[in-house]
C-alpha cells in the first residue's frame, strides 16, 4: 500500500475478483530503500484517507466474497517480527547464512541502505559462518527470550532488539 495508489484497492479487489482469485493481501512498504520511496508509506500516523480505502476494500471484499487482508498501519514493537529470526533464516547461493532476507539484501558493499523515520540509515550485513553458529547465536537467543516473555505471568524485562533490527520497519508489526 503506498499513499498515492491505496485508494485503488476496492478496484483492486474487484480485479482479483474477476480473475478468480479468493484472497487479497494489502501489504505495507516496509523496506524504503531510496529518498523518493519515504513518505509514500502508509503506517505510522492515522491517515483518514486511508482507513476509508481500506474500508471500501473491506466492504467491496464481502460483497464479492473475496477474503481481504490489510497490513498493520499503527508501529507497534512485535517481540518477534514476521521473517521470525528464531525459526527461519536465508542461505545464499554462494553458502552465506542471514538472520533475515533484510540483512542481506543485494547491494555492492556490505551495508544496506534504508530510510527509517525519515533519515536514511545504513545497516551492516549480518551472517554467520555456519547454521550451528547461527542456532547459537546470540541475535536468535534475543528473540527466543522476547518470545518467551509470551508464557511468563510475572513482569519481566524485554530483552533489546538487536541493533540491526531497531531500523526496519519489521521490527514494529507493520
Amino acid at each position: 500500500m503506498l499513499k498515492e495508489t491505496v485508494e485503488s484497492l476496492a478496484k483492486l479487489v474487484e480485479f482479483a475478483a474477476e480473475c478468480g482469485a479468493d484472497e487479497v493481501v494489502a501489504n505495507n512498504l516496509d523496506y524504503i530503500p531510496s529518498e523518493a520511496l519515504a513518505g509514500k508509506e502508509v503506517f505510522g500516523a492515522v491517515d483518514d484517507a486511508v482507513e476509508r480505502a481500506i474500508t471500501q476494500a473491506e466492504e467491496k471484499a464481502g460483497e464479492l466474497g473475496v477474503k481481504f487482508t490489510a497490513r498493520q498501519r499503527v508501529m507497534e514493537e512485535a517481540l518477534v517480527c514476521a521473517e521470525n529470526p528464531v525459526e527461519n533464516c536465508v542461505f545464499t547461493v554462494d553458502g552465506k547464512i542471514a538472520p533475515c532476507i533484510y540483512l542481506h539484501l543485494p547491494t555492492k558493499s556490505e551495508t544496506i541502505p534504508r530510510w527509517f523515520m525519515g533519515r536514511m540509515v545504513w545497516v551492516e550485513k549480518t551472517y554467520f559462518s555456519s547454521l550451528e553458529d547461527w542456532i547459537k547465536s546470540e541475535f536468535r537467543n534475543t528473540f527466543k527470550k522476547r518470545l518467551q516473555i509470551l508464557y511468563q505471568s510475572l513482569p519481566v524485562e524485554l530483552p533489546e532488539l538487536p541493533e540491526v533490527c531497531k531500523t526496519c520497519y519489521k521490527a514494529y508489526s507493520v
